[in-house]
């Protein structure tokens, strides 16, 4: 479901060096300058930005910790949150500088390492609800929407002091540096604290939000909905009528799941080639059903057993399905 409230995420760390109002003038006069990029590892993500003046007397520097679930976590979201970041501070400063909407406009140049994060910004692309960081892709497109400023994208190529000195460097590849080397002390500090986890609220701006059990999902998970409405539904139906035991209900959902996690064109194979016809379940599944994610449980802990068929087109499909198990990690058992 879509929530309006607890919502409101901002940057832990935000800090001026300089004059707040040398900044606002830039601002106004079109020479501010923003830098971000962000650091991941191990789950963890962090970014950092700095918004300044050309000459570098006046940084506002932030720095955040990237808010999601774990399994949400990369190194391109890390980019994200820095440029939503930066893009937050700069709402704030047009807002003390009482600049208005579809009046004139100064313009901004911002800078990223990672160009698939700048393409999810700035490009007129649709952006699909199922589509990986969706929720912060589209806050960043509502919040450019919203700002009264011109902002344009610029691409920097990243950790370039690796190959040459950091007196080598342009302008934006030195702060590029800057902003990696803050976004890494960070998600060390992060992680020596024993701090990795992050929150993941409803943004400013941001235009629609998918709640599951209270906690927002940064995309929309077809898969992961159908479970939630129709397997209660299915399990309270079967308890009310008696059919099943408690114990073959766990079973028959455990199937459900299977046949949910696999794409209208993986079943074939599995159905009319390879022609499944027996599902064991592990007794650590049963004992387990209750966890918090009963799929990733079902997905670790299954066998199926398909029979075998000599033709051709059987063999193409159990290689086909073999694999894709695999993916999924799926112990297969095959019975010749």
């Amino acid at each position: 479901m879509a929530e309006s409230g607890s919502h409101g995420w901002v940057p832990e760390v935000i800090t001026i060096e300089g004059s707040e109002d040398c900044l606002v003038q830039a601002l106004l006069d079109g020479t501010l300058r923003a830098v971000s990029d962000g650091s991941y590892k191990a789950k963890v993500g962090t970014a950092c930005a700095q918004i300044l003046t050309e000459d570098r007397r006046d940084i506002i520097w932030i720095t955040c910790q990237t808010p999601g679930k774990f399994e949400d976590q990369n190194s391109t979201r890390s980019k994200l949150i820095g440029l939503m970041a930066s893009l937050l501070v700069l709402e704030w400063m047009a807002q003390l500088a009482q600049l208005k909407l579809f009046a004139s406009q100064p313009s901004v140049e911002m800078a990223c390492d990672r160009l698939i994060a700048l393409d999810k910004c700035f490009s007129e692309t649709h952006l699909s609800l199922s589509g990986a960081q969706f929720d912060l892709a589209s806050t960043i497109r509502a919040l450019l929407c919203h700002l009264p400023l011109q902002v344009h994208r610029r691409h920097v190529k990243g950790r370039l002091d690796k190959h040459r000195p950091f007196s080598q460097l342009d302008w934006w590849e030195q702060r590029n540096v800057e902003v990696d080397s803050k976004a890494q002390s960070y998600r060390r500090l992060l992680e020596t604290t024993g701090q990795s986890g992050a929150s993941n609220p409803r943004f400013f701006h941001e235009p629609v939000a998918l709640f599951i059990d209270r906690i927002k999902s940064s995309r929309l998970d077809q898969a992961h909905i159908m479970e939630l409405v129709s397997l209660p539904a299915l399990r309270a139906y079967w308890s009310s009528k008696d059919r099943l035991s408690e114990q073959s209900i766990r079973k028959h959902i455990t199937d459900a799941l299977i046949v949910l996690k696999l794409s209208q064109v993986s079943r074939l194979p599995l159905t009319a080639v390879m022609g499944i016809y027996h599902t064991e379940v592990s007794p650590v599944l049963l004992n387990q059903f209750e966890a918090s994610n009963p799929r990733e449980v079902a997905l670790s802990h299954i066998t199926l057993h398909p029979c075998t068929c000599r033709t051709d087109l059987a063999t193409r499909g159990g290689v086909f399905l073999f694999c894709f198990l695999r993916f999924l990690k799926v112990v297969v058992g095959m019975i010749v």
